[in-house]
Parts: structure tokens; sequence; C-alpha cells
């Protein structure tokens, strides 16, 4: 198992679009409904990233192990409600079952409430998705219920998922 210090976190650069793909392309990789066909839409999509983190609508950060790429975590801002943040993340395949996620949550929010004074966050998951609802549970989240229709899969259809949530 690696130590914790093995792990950090720095905003997600267009160098990190292969890396990327190749995470998300994984046919492990089923509770993520991005599947991305070439390297050149992985690219505008981390341009369009920075623009949003310009612009205070998201912070998407890459997650290393040492020089090496093992994942993205990411916070969206409610642009409704400023003060409410929802986390993403997800890890490569080879490092799963290691708490990475669990690290890299743990990380985000306490970034999330003391740099950009958020006074709520919330985790979105598939009920299906076991290690995610894990992740939420190490890390003090709770359950708040079940959004119908809320999350959008690779076909254009939407599932089902648990909202966790934590409060300052």
């Amino acid at each position: 198992m690696k130590k914790e210090t093995d792990i950090s976190y720095r905003p997600q650069q267009v160098a990190d679009a292969q890396a990327f793909m190749d995470i998300l392309n994984h046919p492990d990789f089923i509770y993520f409904p991005v599947k991305v066909a070439k390297v050149e839409d992985e690219i505008a999509y981390l341009q369009a990233v920075q623009v949003k983190s310009a612009q205070g609508l998201s912070y998407d950060f890459s997650i290393l192990d040492g020089e090496t790429v093992i994942g993205a975590i990411g916070i969206k801002i409610d642009q409704h409600r400023k003060y409410i943040g929802e986390i993403g993340y997800f890890v490569a395949r080879d490092y799963w079952g290691r708490g990475i996620a669990t690290q890299a949550v743990r990380w985000i929010e306490q970034w999330a409430f003391s740099t950009l004074k958020l006074s709520r966050i919330s985790i979105l998951m598939e009920p299906q998705n076991k290690a995610s609802e894990q992740v939420a549970i190490k890390t003090g989240y709770k359950l708040e219920g079940l959004l119908k229709n809320a999350i959008p899969t690779g076909n254009q259809t939407l599932v089902d998922a648990y909202i966790y949530a934590k409060t300052l």
C-alpha cells in the first residue's frame, strides 16, 4: 500500500490528456459516464477545465503518484448557491483499494471549506457503486437520499444517484 505522502495534487494540465484517456477507457471503469474516443477530445476538455477554473465554476486537480497521473478530483460550484460544491473523482484501476480516493476527498474537502469558504459539499454516486459509497462514508459524508434520474450515462440516459453530503 502506498503511503499518503506519495500522493500529491496539482491543477489539471493539457499534458494529462493521454493518462486520463487511458484511465477512463479501462474496461473495468463502469461508473463514470465518460469514454474518450480521441486524445484531441480530452485535450479540448482539459482546455475547457482551465477556463472554468478561471471563472470560478469548478476546480479540477490531477492525482499524482510521484510524477505519474493516477486519477483526478474536482469540485463544481453551484452557480445559484455559491456556498455549495459537488465533488467528483476517479482513480486508475491499478490503484483501486489503496485509499487514494478517500485521501483525495479529504484533501479537496479541506481545501474547499478553507479556501473557497464553502459551507456544504456533496458527492453523488450510482447506488451500485459501493466503492464510491465507502469513500463517502469513510470521509464522514451522510446519506441524504436518492436522486431520481440524476446522473447521465454514456448512452444519454439518466440513472438514479445517492446523494451524500457534509456541512460545516
